[in-house]
């Protein structure tokens, strides 16, 4: 390997490098969405996707003439960013979706997102299993830009279809990347879920005589304008934790009908 390729290896590395922890600590301002904000949530995909774009750009602007330098920027850079696009997305639609109701129905609904993704991970085993091995033999299949078949076209994603921006394989990793963050995501939301204390757990045999006699419809406006206003904890309580204390108060359920 000569000098002139490591020597523009390791500058390309350093911008590189920069500019991606220049976004994680952007990013890290955010939190980690303990109350489902889904404008921050859209701060965020935003903010990643102008990194994407100036990423596209720097690759125009760079002569990968030895395939090296090609598999090492399809392999080991652009999936960096681009799973944090493909997770936060994801972030986005699972809370969008979340069900406003008890722990035990946001459980199930947040299990069955996880069980997705065990799914995804066992489609693509053998280049996960590639992957974990440390192997790089088919990286100039994976990793360069060539082409490639109708098969693999059909697991790219529409925003990577330019040709000089994507090869076989790194939409691919991207995303095997961003399912492991949102395993991570997925089990610590379910275990928060689990060691809640339940509301009025000190009297579970006490069966109450409220009843909500109003439409299912006021009800629900009213958990969200609660929670708009701030009106419990300061504002520190998820839609679904108000939802399900007055589930218990007036054994009536709001979720199944928003």
């Amino acid at each position: 390997m000569s000098m002139a390729f490591t020597e523009h290896k390791q500058q390309m590395s350093n911008v590189l490098q920069r500019e991606y922890e220049g976004l994680a600590e952007k990013l890290s301002m955010f939190g980690y969405f303990e109350n489902h904000d889904l404008k921050e949530i859209q701060n965020c995909i935003a903010l990643i996707e102008s990194k994407i774009l100036w990423l596209r750009d720097y690759l125009d602007t760079q002569a990968l003439l030895r395939k090296e330098d090609e598999i090492y920027f399809f392999k080991e850079v652009k999936p960096k960013f681009y799973c944090l696009l493909i997770f936060y997305i994801k972030i986005y639609k699972i809370e969008l979706r979340r069900p406003i109701a008890g722990k035990k129905i946001v459980k199930a609904y947040l299990q069955k997102e996880l069980n997705y993704l065990n799914h995804y991970f066992e489609t693509n085993q053998e280049f996960y299993q590639y992957l974990r091995s440390g192997e790089t033999y088919l990286d100039e299949e994976y990793f360069t830009r060539k082409p490639i078949g109708e098969k693999i076209r059909c697991k790219l994603s529409i925003i990577d279809a330019d040709r000089k921006f994507s090869t076989a394989y790194d939409f691919i990793l991207s995303k095997i990347r961003a399912h492991e963050m949102l395993q991570e995501y997925l089990h610590t939301n379910i275990e928060k879920l689990k060691k809640k204390i339940k509301v009025g757990s000190g009297s579970q045999n006490t069966v109450s005589k409220l009843n909500w006699t109003a439409s299912l419809a006021a009800l629900n406006e009213l958990i969200y304008g609660l929670k708009a206003v701030g009106a419990i904890n300061n504002g520190n309580v998820t839609v679904s934790e108000i939802a399900e204390c007055f589930e218990q108060m007036f054994q009536k359920k709001s979720r199944q009908h928003l």
